[in-house]
């Protein structure tokens, strides 16, 4: 292999078997850093706060003949949210330091080690249908491991492209501030269509309570009577005496610990 450096005519050019590999034209950039004004953080800690949920809780009511099927189910959902500065749900920003030197760019290297996970999605406390322990929020980036982090953004974890957490290092100029920008975002859907009536004798879905739009996120509770010689005369409604649980045990608080390292630097136009 043969790596040649030339200076003429005011550009610098690094070829390798005599391919450009690196040169200084007028289209592109360089930048100094100084590792001596670099800021330093050693376990940071950096929350997403809990999710905004709801409980969907259906009951249903049919029979045949002198058999009645009756049952209930509920769960817990996540409404549709956006989470940040500027959001009706606030996530301030957090300043980290100040660089020491005036800066027009920063390079950033971050370790992310989740020590608080979020409450698995679609875990399930139902025994009727059985029981399950649900999925781990995937992490876009390794834990515990060092990485570049080229933009000052990265998308940190999230759920079948439904849920999704963020952050964002925010770096002003001007007063060499850098901050800590946070966001988190659910897309909500309606996957069920509702029958809204109080009547015990309808046939098929016929109440719901709660927020009936968002993603299913947890089941809690299904009870069911099928079949029944017995008319359960709506036992099964959300005030029935056989309701199912409309407690949200959940908790999608998730919490990291941060190291970083950011290093000031200057752009300078190629000459």
């Amino acid at each position: 292999m043969s790596v040649i450096a030339s200076l003429a005519a005011g550009k610098f050019t690094v070829t390798r078997d005599g391919v450009t590999a690196f040169d200084t034209s007028a289209l592109k950039k360089n930048f100094n850093l100084v590792p001596d004004a670099a800021l330093n953080l050693t376990g940071h800690n950096v929350t997403f706060p809990d999710l905004k949920t709801g409980i969907w809780i259906s009951s249903w009511y049919s029979h045949s003949g002198s058999f009645w099927f009756s049952g209930c189910t509920s769960y817990v959902n996540a409404q549709a949210q956006e989470w940040g500065p500027e959001k009706t749900n606030v996530i301030a920003d957090e300043l980290l330091g100040t660089l020491p030197v005036k800066a027009d760019y920063i390079d950033i290297r971050i370790k992310l080690t989740r020590t608080q996970a979020p409450t698995p999605y679609l875990k399930s406390t139902d025994t009727v249908y059985g029981t399950r322990a649900g999925q781990a929020w995937p992490q876009y980036l390794a834990d515990g491991q060092w990485v570049n982090l080229d933009g000052y953004s990265t998308l940190v974890e999230g759920i079948n492209n439904q849920i999704q957490r963020m952050i964002e290092f925010v770096f002003d100029p001007a007063t060499g501030n850098i901050s800590l920008r946070k966001r988190q975002s659910v897309i909500g859907t309606s996957p069920t269509s509702f029958i809204n009536t109080t009547s015990r004798t309808t046939f098929g879905f016929y109440s719901a309570s709660g927020n009936n739009s968002g993603i299913p996120m947890f089941d809690i509770q299904t009870r069911d009577v099928n079949p029944s010689s017995v008319d359960p005369g709506g036992a099964f409604l959300p005030d029935g005496s056989q309701k199912c649980n409309q407690t949200d045990p959940t908790d999608y608080t998730s919490i990291y610990s941060m190291d970083a390292v950011i290093t000031p630097g200057r752009f300078s136009a190629a000459s």
